[in-house]
């Protein structure tokens, strides 16, 4: 099952192809990005480092996700539930164990979590009983929230604009507050409180629907984000260890 769709996955060699499969994922991948972009943060090209981070991590979550709903679904044929989600089916299905909704899966405790997937994945590293629980606890925290970062519509519609044509401008945004003197005149910078900001962060285009059911007409509307490359980082190396122990596990 990928979500609620059934799929049949055949071949003479299946066992063998799927541990090439899951062999052949290098979760190193997301932290060497890490390594060789933050090392340019600082330069004239700080501004495509920090894209490239961006969309790494954005990769990198949708990557252990796939991983993660494939273990629930089908732990013995990660490369048949792999090759057959849609995106719309992962981020469905990912809702849903977040939310502790029932969903079609091999496991027997329900409903499934993070935190029990967790448990699973690390049920054998040969420490003692209290960092075994400390791991299991830790991982499963931070899958949930992982979670709730990638069900955010605006991290969607900011990977979309990254990895579809580079739409997203890149670049953050300081925001500031004053009262007017004169209604309708912006006060001096000097009067103004700033709010925070960023150098970093990006720029992009969705399409806005005047009504629910019109799906026709709409209008492209500017949203901003801003975003840390230090916690990109520290996220990226997180996720390569998440997809170094779930495919191992696999």
């Amino acid at each position: 099952m990928v979500d609620e769709s059934p799929y049949a996955c055949w071949d003479w060699e299946l066992e063998k192809k799927n541990l090439e499969f899951l062999e052949g994922i290098d979760s190193e991948y997301f932290s060497y990005t890490a390594a060789t972009n933050i090392a340019n943060i600082e330069n004239d090209e700080k501004h495509k480092a920090a894209t490239a981070l961006r969309l790494a991590y954005s990769h990198g979550l949708e990557t252990l996700f796939a991983l993660l709903c494939s273990a629930i679904q089908a732990p013995q044929c990660s490369i048949g539930w792999m090759l057959s989600y849609k995106n719309y089916q992962l981020y469905r299905l990912v809702h849903k164990i977040s939310k502790r909704e029932e969903i079609y899966t091999r496991f027997r405790e329900r409903p499934v979590s993070w935190r029990k997937l967790s448990d699973h994945v690390h049920a054998n590293l040969g420490y003692d009983k209290e960092k075994v629980e400390w791991i299991q606890k830790g991982f499963g925290h931070l899958w949930n929230s992982f979670a709730g970062e990638f069900m955010e519509a605006n991290f969607t519609n900011e990977y979309n604009g990254l990895k579809h044509g580079l739409r997203s401008k890149p670049g953050g945004f300081h925001l500031a507050v004053g009262r007017e003197d004169t209604f309708g005149v912006p006060p001096p910078r000097e009067k103004m409180v700033s709010l925070g900001g960023s150098t970093f962060g990006s720029t992009y285009f969705v399409q806005e629907y005047p009504t629910l059911n019109d799906k026709i007409n709409f209008r492209p509307r500017r949203h901003s984000r801003n975003w840390n490359p230090h916690n990109l980082v520290n996220g990226l190396i997180l996720i390569s260890m998440s997809i170094q122990n779930i495919s191992s596990w696999l």
